[in-house]
């Protein structure tokens, strides 16, 4: 517990731990979570939906010329898997677990639990990956200290 509130001493994690949460409330399906709620209870909600309908139609495109923005998407997605990568693969790791321990839960219940489970756990990822940032600087101040006289406009 006094490492916990050691870890929250530091402003970056405090802010990241706040942008987790309003991230996961923004991207949570609201209308999704409602609309379960509303629903009757089902006996065979833990079967998948029969398959109705053909083929899904694949609209890419190949061979397509580079843009300026390919660099700045890349550079994006690198950052976002650097975010999100450790926490999505523990979610579905959990998610897993729950099908198996409860495996009479209506498919909607994993789909609607996914984000919340995902807040948590990111959480404590971008809490301690701050934890590291800071950590990180600290190290880096302390081997290279800042210069003994500062530039000033005004002689001493």
């Amino acid at each position: 517990m006094k490492r916990l509130r050691q870890v929250f001493k530091i402003s970056l994690a405090k802010i990241f731990f706040v942008a987790n949460y309003v991230i996961c409330l923004v991207i949570f399906d609201w209308d999704k979570f409602f609309r379960y709620l509303n629903t009757p209870a089902r006996i065979d909600c833990h079967l998948p939906p029969p398959h109705t309908g053909g083929g899904a139609i694949d609209f890419c495109v190949y061979g397509s010329p580079p843009t300026i923005f390919d660099p700045i998407i890349l550079f994006a997605t690198v950052i976002f898997l650097i975010f999100t990568f450790p926490s999505t693969i523990i979610t579905e790791i959990t998610l897993e677990m729950f099908k198996k321990t409860f495996p009479l839960w209506c498919l909607e219940t994993h789909d609607i639990i996914y984000i919340p489970i995902f807040a948590v756990i990111n959480s404590f990822y971008w809490t301690s990956l701050a934890y590291c940032i800071e950590l990180a600087h600290a190290k880096y101040l302390q081997i290279k200290p800042p210069a003994k006289k500062p530039l000033s406009i005004f002689p001493d």
